[in-house]
């Protein structure tokens, strides 16, 4: 991985846990590197920057990254989609992941986690390979091989996953979640949606607050699962949607749903959904 200031400082703090760990006997496991002294990070960039044995170099968004002096970069890219390794390895982390037990889902906390929890484990397929290569690995397994997914912020085999659960719920039609409240069906979805970017000053809305003003407005679920689709964004985006809004991505990155505004379409009278009652705290 190319070593980011943030990076750096993360490591740190593991290395600090593991020498912790061995001073007091005590699996490493057991020492979390967050309780360790925490480096100041413009003391660290200021000892790498007047040191000739490293090469510091400025990153995107105010980061930057240090290197060894003179030697070549043979970082991994976790942004690349390219999956270099060979059937073998997927076919026994396949096998490794099948056999776990519902009593022990997955390994705690993010892919970064994941990979360095997979690394302790000394798989026969990850034999000699850096952290870097399996934290790429973890990530084709998440996103492209889906032999794992996330659960409650944790990293789980995949048939444990919130997005297997998803995917189950979305091919019957079924809402995630039971509530008291009647999940809209695709008429009321498009006008609603329609209603929704048309009573916005801007007509538009950041696609995380969607569901919540769908339900604040017309006391009904915008469920994406109820309608056959695993995400809202994949709902909001596929082709029953293209004449109400479009989904982008902001200079900020984040996520929002436009008003189409060449021919928008107009809903009926009939079908666009009723204002709710105020709904009390405990339903949103």
């Amino acid at each position: 991985l190319t070593p980011a200031g943030y990076l750096l400082l993360k490591r740190l703090r593991e290395h600090a846990a593991a020498a912790t760990a061995a001073a007091t006997g005590v699996q490493e496991e057991s020492i979390d590197p967050g309780t360790q002294p925490r480096v100041d990070p413009r003391h660290l960039r200021r000892l790498c920057e007047k040191s000739d044995v490293f090469q510091v170099s400025p990153e995107e968004a105010g980061e930057y990254s240090v290197r060894l002096a003179g030697w070549v970069d043979t970082f991994v890219d976790l942004t690349s989609s390219v999956d270099p390794y060979p059937i073998e390895l997927w076919e026994e982390l396949e096998a490794y992941f099948d056999a776990m037990q519902a009593d022990r889902l997955g390994f705690s906390g993010g892919r970064y986690a994941c990979a360095r929890a997979l690394a302790k484990l000394e798989l026969p397929c990850l034999n000699g390979l850096s952290l870097g290569n399996i934290c790429l690995i973890v990530k084709l397994a998440i996103c492209d091989r889906f032999l794992l997914g996330y659960r409650s912020g944790n990293v789980v085999p995949f048939r444990f996953s919130e997005r297997c659960s998803k995917a189950s719920m979305a091919l019957a039609q079924n809402p995630m979640q039971r509530t008291a409240l009647h999940a809209a069906s695709m008429e009321e979805a498009r006008a609603g949606v329609w209603q929704l970017l048309n009573d916005d000053e801007h007509g538009s809305i950041v696609l995380s607050n969607v569901k919540r003003l769908f339900r604040a407005r017309f006391g009904m679920e915008l469920s994406e699962t109820a309608l056959g689709y695993e995400r809202l964004r994949s709902l909001l985006f596929a082709p029953c949607f293209r004449d109400i809004c479009a989904v982008e991505v902001t200079s900020k990155g984040r996520e929002v749903i436009r008003q189409m505004e060449a021919r928008p379409w107009v809903p009926s009278s009939s079908s666009v959904p009723a204002a709710a009652a105020p709904l009390g705290l405990e339903q949103l």
